[in-house]
């Protein structure tokens, strides 16, 4: 299996020529550049990346065009596009940034995922953008890009999509509002108490597991037991916020 790969790769370096070595017609060229490329896409992804950071900008047009073209299939066009980032990661900003314009929903999240790769500092810029996606895919592939920790703009965001209509279903959250839960509970802030108290009175159970977890963080305090139900979890940290509040409001007064 190895020797295979290895014999692959080398087949594929040894066919991607510079353009002096082996004067050809551009349309011919470009033909036998694109044949050429995909055969580096069907190879294990630890090759792809292999002959792409070998050949970089050699091979980055073909991959480029590969990636853009509509009548390629999804995984082709995935693939080449993670590729053509790692044939020249710096090239690459401008068009992933175009990638994650596409109206492909699969466009969008294989530049989030090319851009993480590449630039994880960008590829957070790019995923605050496209919290607000019309595909709910690409929303929850956004999320994820968004690990921990978050940046305060950054739990802003999460905080605000979680109350748009387009995460709702008839009045039932979407997948993605659990999620976003999940990411803020990671690393909840004190200053969020109410909001995750205030996810507890949800009718979704999905939003209770994180709500609870942020919670006990925040408060240092155990709601429960190994043997306790969400339900009665729920109940015990909705109970101890109401007598926090009330503590609260008689210092004030």
């Amino acid at each position: 299996m190895l020797f295979a790969s290895l014999f692959l790769t080398t087949l594929a370096l040894a066919n991607i020529a510079p353009a002096h070595d082996s004067p050809q017609p551009a349309s011919n060229k470009a033909a036998s550049d694109t044949a050429t490329v995909l055969e580096v896409l069907s190879m294990p992804e630890a090759n792809r990346i292999s002959v792409a950071q070998s050949r970089g900008t050699e091979i980055y047009l073909p991959l480029k065009n590969i990636a853009f073209d509509p009548d390629r299939s999804l995984q082709t066009r995935w693939k080449a596009l993670l590729t053509m980032a790692q044939a020249d990661k710096n090239k690459a900003v401008k068009d992933l940034n175009v990638a994650a314009q596409q109206k492909d929903w699969f466009m969008k999240n294989a530049a989030l995922s090319a851009m993480k790769m590449t630039h994880p500092l960008q590829a957070r810029e790019m995923a605050l953008r496209l919290l607000k996606d019309k595909a709910l895919i690409v929303r929850s592939a956004a999320v994820a890009t968004l690990d921990s920790p978050l940046e305060p703009q950054e739990r802003e965001a999460l905080w605000s999509e979680l109350t748009r209509p387009y995460n709702f279903h008839r009045g039932t959250s979407l997948w993605v509002r659990p999620q976003i839960l999940n990411r803020l509970s990671e690393n909840p802030q004190k200053n969020e108490a109410r909001a995750f108290a205030a996810a507890l009175k949800e009718k979704d159970g999905q939003m209770h597991v994180s709500a609870i977890i942020a919670l006990e963080k925040i408060t240092g305090q155990k709601f429960g037991n190994k043997k306790s139900t969400v339900g009665q979890k729920k109940n015990l940290a909705l109970d101890y916020m109401a007598k926090s509040y009330q503590t609260a409001s008689s210092q004030i007064y």
